[in-house]
């Protein structure tokens, strides 16, 4: 269900089996579960040992950095009738409604209306559009994994509450946690849809104040007028111990004698994200790579 390889895991578990679901842009199939070529005898079996409670079933959804759009392409084009793409129809039209409202085009963060239903009849978002920009990325990231649940219900056979009863847990990593808690608090899939598309609204104007607070902090801090090319505001570090990175951005901080840099996010004993500004950041990206 998401934009890199697939990535199912089986494990035995006091006699049962586990399988994780993994229902995000960053570590599921590049195509919606409802291209795939699964044999629907064996999908039948799958659904059997399902409601048979033989596998359990662990719902991951991932965060910002993750790639969506070409996915929710996909979700949106499989079929005209399926309800998925009524969800994605009826989130549409409220971030439609969100972002054409007079307070979000008052606002110095407002991008563009989302006309999201246009830009997926065309195939592509209008050119000039950074999608990964949290205008855009929070509330669609958490539309494509919503819709991309959706498809996996449609495509399986499988209810809602099925899954619900047959799940240890929902998961979610960073922005991921949203999309658990929709899964967790509906009891039924239309309960989903409707708590999906109010948590979607709220998600446009976390993006929006979220950009909002960011283009504040870069005037107040004079950074406003340094545009770096292919430089934002996080900085994801691989293969590089945590002293070994809190030492370099002490050094940074130092020498530009600006506070902006935090190690904000450890994925990994040897994976971990800093934010700051884009200028400050490039220098650290030197200084690590150097």
């Amino acid at each position: 269900m998401s934009s890199q390889s697939r990535r199912t895991v089986v494990t035995t578990k006091t006699g049962r089996r586990t399988r994780r679901v993994v229902t995000t842009t960053a570590t599921i199939s590049a195509v919606p579960m409802s291209t795939t070529k699964t044999p629907l005898a064996e999908m039948a079996k799958v659904v059997e040992a399902v409601n048979t409670g033989k596998f359990t079933f662990i719902p991951e959804f991932g965060g910002q950095g993750s790639v969506y759009w070409k996915e929710l392409q996909k979700l949106y084009t499989a079929s005209s009738t399926s309800i998925t793409r009524s969800f994605i129809d009826a989130a549409a039209q409220a971030l439609l409604e969100e972002s054409s409202s007079v307070e979000t085009k008052a606002s110095n963060a407002f991008e563009a209306v989302i006309d999201l239903q246009s830009w997926l009849q065309v195939g592509e978002a209008p050119v000039g559009l950074t999608m990964s920009r949290v205008y855009f990325s929070m509330p669609l990231l958490v539309l494509t994994q919503c819709a991309n649940y959706l498809n996996f219900l449609e495509t399986t056979g499988l209810t809602h509450e099925s899954v619900v009863k047959n799940s240890a847990t929902a998961v979610g990593h960073s922005q991921g946690a949203v999309s658990a808690v929709i899964f967790s608090a509906a009891k039924t899939a239309q309960e989903f849809v409707e708590i999906g598309i109010s948590v979607l609204r709220y998600m446009f104007w976390q993006g929006l104040r979220a950009q909002e607070t960011y283009q504040h902090l870069l005037t107040q801090y004079k950074q406003d007028g340094k545009n770096i090319e292919g430089a934002g505001p996080m900085l994801a570090v691989r293969g590089l111990k945590k002293k070994h990175v809190l030492k370099s951005i002490e050094v940074a901080k130092r020498r530009t004698k600006s506070p902006d840099l935090h190690l904000s996010l450890i994925n990994a004993s040897d994976m971990m994200n800093v934010t700051g500004f884009p200028a400050t950041l490039t220098l650290l990206k030197q200084a690590l790579e150097g």
